[in-house]
C-alpha cells in the first residue's frame, strides 16, 4: 500500500455569466491530491483519501496527462 501526494492540473468552469475579458484570464488549477494508490494505468491513476475497515469515500480518478508530480510518502512508525 502506497501513500502519494500527486501534484495536477484541473481544467475549471463557472456558471455565472461574465464579461469577455474576465473569460480570457481563467485559466487551469493546480491542484494536490494525497491518498492511497489503488490503482495505477498507462493513463490514469485512482487514489483513496478516505478509507475504513472495509469501504472507502471520495476516490479521485486523475489523468496521466494532467499529473506534473508524484511523490511517495512515508509514514512514521
Amino acid at each position: 500500500m502506497h501513500i502519494l501526494m500527486v501534484e495536477w492540473v484541473d481544467s475549471i468552469s463557472g456558471s455565472d455569466w461574465i464579461p469577455l475579458f474576465r473569460a480570457k484570464e481563467e485559466t487551469v488549477s493546480r491542484v494536490c491530491s494525497i491518498g492511497i494508490l489503488i490503482k495505477e494505468t498507462e493513463k490514469e491513476i485512482v487514489l483513496l483519501p478516505n478509507v475504513s475497515e472495509n469501504q472507502a469515500r471520495h476516490q479521485i480518478a486523475i489523468p496521466r496527462g494532467a499529473i506534473k508530480r508524484m511523490r511517495r510518502l512515508e509514514i512514521g512508525k
